[in-house]
């Protein structure tokens, strides 16, 4: 039985939420230092062996789709982690790079929708062409 998987640095830039599927064994999960920006808790939940779990040095984007990893470890999953392993750093949005998701409120992780902008397409034609 597979007991520890380090994925560190492998530019993973989504984990789906089947991806661990089966791996209820697993004590130690390394997803340090990729492309991650955001993590469910589905992808989490089958990990039910989970002793040490490394999600440091990735892009996270610190929105409501986040909110729950830090409720979770406020809530008990620090267990899981080392003092080292506790940074984890916003890069998005603007307003919250650079600080820790365990120092942000749960209110201010807002999902803000996505703005189109269309901007008018002028195109000329001459006949024949």
């Amino acid at each position: 039985r597979l007991q520890e998987l380090h994925l560190q640095e492998n530019s993973i830039e989504l984990l789906e939420d089947q991806a661990l599927a089966g791996l209820s064994s697993l004590a130690l999960l390394d997803l340090s230092r990729n492309q991650l920006g955001t993590i469910s808790r589905e992808a989490l939940q089958p990990l039910a062996s989970l002793q040490v779990l490394r999600l440091t040095e990735n892009p996270w984007r610190c929105d409501c789709a986040l909110h729950w990893l830090g409720a979770w470890i406020k809530e008990g999953g620090q267990r899981l982690l080392s003092s080292r392993d506790k940074k984890i750093t916003c890069a998005e949005p603007p307003r919250l790079a650079l600080q820790s998701l365990l120092d942000i409120a749960g209110s201010s992780l807002i999902c803000i929708p996505p703005s189109v902008h269309v901007e008018p397409l002028e195109a000329t034609a001459s006949l024949g062409e």
